[in-house]
């Protein structure tokens, strides 16, 4: 008979296969099984691999999703899970126990001993031996037989015996009467997973929530919700799904819907411009992939991009035209067989290729070039990067994209990861000012002596200038070692540099208790200003300290949690918000400075995916002198669109100096 391996694809379920193997003789056909594992990923299949006496995949308590069919390499005679198996089959265990003892081996489908909608219920467990359709492989060398049922994946098509069939016999192949030699796909935009059950019937989830670890439970602060009092990840508000069916002759790869599905995922991006003569020609391709003599290319064109990646590197610059391009192609769809070959052209044609890594510095073989085309070869399900010369000439330097290149808000804080906002600021910030501890303590004049700080500044791969200036709130003197003011420190700091000042904190005469900020700033070669603080509190208890007593300790964090929390006062304003569509209206965000001296930080907008657009800005910097309430306001305004009654909720986070607070949530609602 011959088996269809499924792979997965837009409304398609991926198949899973369980390989089960005998103890004795693992290290000999580890390998094979290693490569039969790989090549059904080719195949679009994922697969685990376990012992014949060991725990399975399958059980909906445990996995996230479940196996289709299990592979048993080894007949009865060398395999026990494959011996319970066969024990298990009744009258045909005799005529499957001898096909599978035959001198050249065998492969032979079991059945499941019951359909598939009696197993795939809610809480599902399909670890029984009987519960999947199993395909055993047997022969005398299994490391061949192995061998050759992987290159049997080669045209996705599996051929093996039916257990209880006459010998030879060719069963009926599976034939849909409604849709014929066809395929139809349910395409979606951005929902986690989609089903097709037994009886062809397509599922989408359109949305997925866990009021579990970690999305439902949150530990940044006080806690927040949305408007209705639920966590966020319930997502209790309004939303838009968008899906598709797709239509093709043939599977899911000569259908296309994985090029189909990328498509409906990626929109043309446009822009409007005025009238103007260009440089291109009225008609021209940029670039293209395609593949002789299919109607659909082989691969997809995942990027293309100036070759090199000095930001990564903390390099200044931007990749240069004579370092070429870097292009990198996954596959559409290719059979285990082997790779795929695509056609790639540019506009001006390319004069030699290169594959290189996914971090474009290792050097591989070249890549065939003709008529100015690079034939790349594509793994089947895997990626390839290739670096590739275009011919001279061609479009004029290109601008820098996305404005001025720096963050929208200065100065930059150097430790940002204290402010949750992810990646490294723009830049990768190249060279660092800090000032530790970030913390200390300081009572009246008089009481103790000044605390010690510690200056730095570090370059990064490339030699660094320039000078560091203190910003010492009143009632607080910073000195050197000898007693002079700290107030400006230059530098000049050869490639991966480090240079260190040590500093002298005191309390002045008259000072009042609080929380006072030392800044510390410098200038990078992006223009941009980069600073580093330390809290000095005055009055205050000291801060918890690793070797304190567990009781004292924990009486610090509560008491230290609880002054932070007062440093500053911030809501968002109108609790709830409503605007006709196409009509603009303000959030206001009312931020208060308890503190005892100036804080410099950013305040961002927060609102659920695909509410983006309708408010602006998405982040404002802030600067709040002691005492002072600073209002930061933001515009709302839905498309002309937008659906009456549709509402969501938006939240500020707002950062300085290493903190971070979240104000609550507003609703926002569409009248009309």
């Amino acid at each position: 008979m011959g088996a269809g391996v499924a792979g997965s694809g837009a409304g398609v379920a991926g198949s899973g296969a369980g390989v089960a193997g005998s103890r004795a003789g693992v290290a000999v056909w580890r390998a094979s099984v290693r490569e039969l594992v790989a090549a059904l990923a080719g195949a679009g299949v994922t697969a685990t691999c376990s012992r014949a006496d060991g725990p399975r995949y399958g059980s909906l308590d445990l996995d996230s999703n479940l196996p289709d069919v299990r592979i048993a390499v080894g007949g009865p005679d060398v395999n026990p899970w494959t011996a319970r198996l066969v024990a298990g089959l009744g009258p045909a265990a005799a005529d499957v126990t001898a096909r599978l003892a035959a001198p050249a081996g065998a492969r032979v489908w079991v059945p499941a001993a019951r359909p598939r909608a009696e197993v795939f219920t809610a809480s599902a467990d399909v670890r029984g031996d009987r519960d999947l359709p199993v395909l055993i492989v047997s022969g005398a060398d299994l490391p061949a037989a192995v061998a050759e049922l992987t290159a049997d994946l080669g045209d996705a098509v599996i051929d093996a015996e039916l257990a209880g069939a006459a010998p030879g016999a060719a069963p009926p192949r599976p034939h849909d009467r409604l849709l014929g030699p066809h395929s139809v796909a349910l395409l979606n935009r951005g929902t986690p997973s989609s089903l097709v059950t037994p009886d062809g019937t397509l599922h989408i989830t359109l949305m997925r929530a866990s009021s579990a670890w970690p999305a439902g439970v949150w530990i940044d602060g006080t806690r927040r919700t949305v408007p209705d009092g639920s966590c966020f990840a319930w997502q209790h508000w309004s939303h838009e799904f968008r899906y598709a069916l797709a239509a093709g002759t043939g599977d899911w790869r000569e259908a296309g819907f994985l090029v189909a599905g990328q498509e409906y995922n990626h929109d043309l991006l446009a822009c409007e411009t005025g009238l103007h003569d260009g440089p291109l020609p009225p008609s021209a391709s940029l670039a293209e992939v395609s593949t002789p003599g299919r109607a659909r290319p082989a691969a997809l064109l995942s990027a293309l991009k100036p070759h090199g990646n000095p930001l990564a590197s903390g390099q200044p610059g931007r990749p240069g035209r004579e370092a070429g391009v870097t292009i990198r192609l996954r596959d559409a769809g290719g059979l285990p067989a082997g790779p795929t070959r695509a056609q790639v052209s540019l506009m001006r044609g390319i004069t030699a290729a290169q594959v290189t890594d996914l971090t474009e510095r290792g050097g591989g073989p070249a890549v065939e070039v003709a008529e100015g085309r690079a034939l790349i070869p594509v793994p089947p399900a895997g990626l390839v990067t290739v670096t590739a010369q275009p011919r001279p000439g061609g479009l004029a330097e290109p601008g820098v994209a996305g404005g001025t290149g720096i963050e929208p808000v200065q100065p930059v804080f150097t430790r940002y990861w204290l402010h949750g906002k992810g990646p490294a600021p723009a830049g990768n910030l190249p060279m660092a000012v800090h000032l530790s501890p970030d913390r200390v303590t300081l009572n009246a004049p008089g009481e103790d002596g000044p605390a010690g700080l510690c200056l730095t500044v570090a370059s990064g791969p490339d030699p660094v200038a320039g000078e560091v200036t203190l910003e010492v709130p009143p009632g607080l003197a910073v000195t050197g070692p000898d007693g002079i003011p700290a107030e400006a420190f230059e530098y000049a700091l050869a490639e991966c540099g480090y240079v260190r000042w040590d500093l002298l904190a005191a309390v002045l005469p008259g000072t009042k208790p609080g929380r006072y900020f030392v800044s510390a700033r410098t200038a990078d070669d992006l223009g941009q200003m980069l600073e580093d603080t330390a809290l000095v509190t005055v009055g205050e208890p000291p801060a918890p300290a690793r070797g304190m007593p567990r009781e004292q300790l924990e009486a610090l964090l509560v008491a230290d949690l609880v002054a932070r929390d007062a440093e500053v006062e911030v809501a968002v304003e109108p609790a709830v918000l409503e605007v006709a569509p196409g009509e603009c209206a303000t959030l206001t965000v009312r931020l208060v400075n308890r503190t005892a001296s100036v804080i410099r930080g950013e305040s961002q907008l927060m609102s659920p995916w695909g509410t983006w657009r309708e408010a602006r800005p998405w982040t404002q910097g802030f600067t709040a002198g002691p005492g002072e309430t600073v209002r930061l306001g933001y515009t709302v305004a839905p498309p002309a669109g937008a659906r009456p009654g549709s509402h969501w909720w938006a939240l500020a986070k707002v950062m300085y100096f290493g903190r971070a607070r979240y104000t609550e949530t507003v609703q926002i609602r569409i009248t009309g």
